[in-house]
């Protein structure tokens, strides 16, 4: 099975998310009862569906992206745009300006590429505003006489492996460039519904309307999934072979060779794998699926986004997803240690963690008669007496036994901490798992490990 792997700048972005609501009065996990909303939406045109014959090339006119319901105290989001490139253009964009964020800033995945503005935003203060503008666009009309979907990806937690846009729809977007679209309150990951929106400046004439399905409904790794597109139509031409379209552009939201692909037929098949067909690693997870149809009369384009949830094969896997020490410590002083554990698996399971310490080597007492469900993640507090211990390195093993079965390779992890004697000088850095510690960047790759289960969308 393929873990992905996060990039750098994606563990910076929720890194300072993380820290900077670290510090917030408000907690975290009191959201709000009903699910955020990131919707696309015109202030100039009191609506999310523009219609504007005067717009000719060259003109410009304004897009928001805005929240509404989201959580207390959150401090990010993420969210892709997409659009017809052929007559409207993401020319700039403010998150700065009448924001519900004070201090904003941007990831550096945030990429304005053809087609779709990506954004990842995070903000650099206390938020505590449920609802507002989280961006405004500026878009140029390039050409009159056209129409363009104004549609976000789908809403979701965490993406599946190698979620992303395909290199042939994006090739410059940066790692982990959202194509998926969520809120962030540090280390909680929120998804959301969206609501998009639509653009003409024709007269007399309407886009194609996209619309799909697939099967089978709940789909499981290794599954072939099939798309059916044959309710999208034309409704100035729906008599036309097809309901009026000519072509179904498929984007499976994979950041793989086959993440795209164009038909003639309503209908097709796919295999969610990197290296496509049959003989790739599956893949599962959180998909935003798009298809975007042309119709037969004018080559207009309308686009769907619809969630795909694949759910991993039944496996038992509680992992050791981080070890939280202090990097050193003075003769005498109890290390206190963290072992942060995800359940990584499709069961609840049951277990026990067993720490054990040295040269030489000391088993602590095991904690026993653990459970943790699917996807979940908690850390259990642990001390370590060193008053027996001479300045050196020492090594931190954790391992977790599952009761009535065998657990995977993640089941245990090897860290390290330093006595120091007092007065040393000696501040030299302990490499814990092949870095130098930094909790807060391990809590944030702790939470960002794939799970094996079925994610489901909030």
């Amino acid at each position: 099975m393929e873990r992905s792997l996060f990039s750098a700048s994606s563990v910076i972005f929720i890194l300072i998310a993380t820290v900077l609501l670290a510090v917030l009065p408000v907690s975290v996990h009191a959201l709000s009862p009903s699910p955020p909303i990131i919707g696309v939406f015109s202030s100039h045109y009191g609506s999310a569906n523009i219609t504007d014959t005067s717009l000719i090339a060259g003109s410009n006119f304004y897009v928001q992206v805005n929240v509404t319901n989201a959580p207390v105290a959150w401090n990010g989001y993420e969210f892709a745009l997409y659009y017809d490139q052929r007559y409207i253009n993401v020319v700039s964009y403010d998150f700065t300006t009448g924001t519900v964020f004070p201090n904003p800033f941007s990831s550096p995945a945030t990429y304005n590429g053809p087609g779709a503005l990506r954004l990842s935003v995070y903000d650099g203060g206390s938020v505590s505003v449920d609802s507002g503008m989280l961006v405004n666009i500026t878009f140029q009309v390039v050409n009159a006489g056209g129409v363009s979907s104004l549609v976000l990806g789908a809403g979701m937690t965490n993406p599946g492996g190698s979620a992303g846009a395909p290199p042939s729809i994006c090739l410059r977007c940066p790692a982990q460039s959202p194509n998926w679209s969520r809120l962030i309150a540090g280390q909680t990951l929120i998804a959301v519904q969206t609501s998009d929106g639509y653009f003409k400046n024709v007269a007399n004439s309407s886009g194609p309307v996209a619309s799909f399905t697939y099967s089978p409904l709940n789909p499981a790794q290794g599954d072939t999934i099939t798309f059916n597109a044959t309710r999208s139509l034309d409704p100035d031409n729906s008599n036309a072979a097809n309901q009026g379209i000519a072509e179904y552009l498929w984007d499976f939201g994979t950041a793989t060779t086959d993440g795209n692909t164009s038909t003639v037929s309503p209908i097709l098949a796919h295999l969610f794998a990197p290296s496509g067909g049959a003989g790739g690693v599956a893949l599962n997870g959180n998909f935003s699926v798009r298809l975007t149809v042309l119709d037969r009369d004018n080559g207009f384009e309308g686009m769907q986004v619809q969630l795909l949830s694949i759910a991993p094969p039944p496996s038992h896997c509680v992992q050791v997803s981080g070890i939280f020490a202090k990097t050193q410590v003075n003769p005498g002083t109890p290390e206190k240690v963290g072992v942060q554990v995800t359940n990584a698996g499709t069961y609840t399971e049951k277990f026990n963690v067993t720490v054990t310490y040295g040269p030489p080597y000391v088993t602590l007492a095991p904690v026993t008669g653990l459970t943790l469900g699917p996807g979940k993640i908690t850390t259990y507090p642990l001390n370590i007496t060193t008053t027996n211990l001479v300045p050196a390195v020492y090594n931190i093993a954790v391992t977790i036994t599952l009761y009535g079965n065998s657990n995977c390779e993640a089941g245990s992890s090897v860290s390290q901490f330093a006595v120091v004697a007092q007065n040393s000088g000696n501040p030299a850095l302990v490499l814990v798992g092949g870095i130098v510690v930094v909790i807060a960047i391990i809590v944030v790759a702790g939470l960002f490990l794939r799970t094996r289960r079925k994610p489901e969308p909030d």
